[in-house]
């Protein structure tokens, strides 16, 4: 897996500048499979349903980490995939996150991870992840007493794209990982998680994931992301 570190590095802080300005402007303007287990709902989440709303907490990820572990099947990355910002059309405010994966590099995607790991995936900041030596807790990061469910949503460009979203990795904690497994998308705006019970949370380095590939994605895929958060108990 290659990785082409300079490039990488100012798509990502491009892409990051642009949320910054779109999450300020807004604040001044007023599911799993594998080790990696099934999709669960909150409607039938008994550990949640007798919970008072006091009590619930959550923490979004673009405050713990960022999109820059690259990687593809084939060549430098930012050759396979294009990380952007859209201002309109988003599920959550005026901005969220818009991915397009091209084909021609067998599979492609992006971990975001904590800051302290590196601004791109250079092959020491993969060795960094690997180890769990810039990893964090997100017990903590959350004031949490428990961590339930990783939540996001997600819209495709066209509908039926297929993309696989996880935590973790068999050799990136939190491991071995959790998955939604490859899902087909709508090219409306849904509701996805993946359910983070009894999971290590205390040493996070690869804290979400997309993963696309080309023969799920013959004519490429562009999707997008937001409101992706970590839910749990206070």
């Amino acid at each position: 897996m290659k990785r082409r570190a300079t490039s990488i590095k100012q798509a990502r802080m491009l892409y990051t500048l642009v949320v910054f300005s779109l999450w300020a402007g807004s604040l001044i303007s007023c599911q799993t499979t594998s080790s990696e287990k099934p999709v669960n709902s909150p409607a039938n989440d008994p550990s949640q349903a007798s919970k008072p709303a006091a009590e619930l907490a959550s923490v979004r990820l673009d405050g713990l980490a960022i999109p820059a572990g690259w990687m593809s099947g084939g060549g430098a990355p930012d050759r396979f995939i294009i990380l952007g910002a859209s201002q309109t059309g988003c599920h959550d405010g005026p901005g969220c996150t818009k991915i397009t994966y091209r084909p021609g590099g067998q599979w492609g995607g992006i971990y975001w991870w904590p800051q302290s790991c590196g601004d791109s995936g250079t092959p020491d900041a993969w060795q960094k992840v690997r180890d769990g030596a810039c990893g964090i807790n997100i017990f903590k990061a959350g004031n949490f007493k428990e961590v339930s469910r990783l939540t996001f949503w997600v819209k495709g460009e066209r509908g039926g794209e297929g993309i696989e979203f996880k935590i973790g990795a068999v050799d990136i904690p939190p491991a071995p990982g959790r998955s939604t497994g490859r899902i087909a998308l709508l090219n409306t705006w849904e509701r996805k998680e993946i359910d983070l019970r009894n999971m290590d949370l205390s040493k996070a380095c690869g804290l979400f994931a997309w993963i696309a590939t080309d023969v799920a994605n013959p004519q490429g895929a562009t999707f997008y992301l937001d409101g992706i958060q970590f839910e749990g108990i206070k």
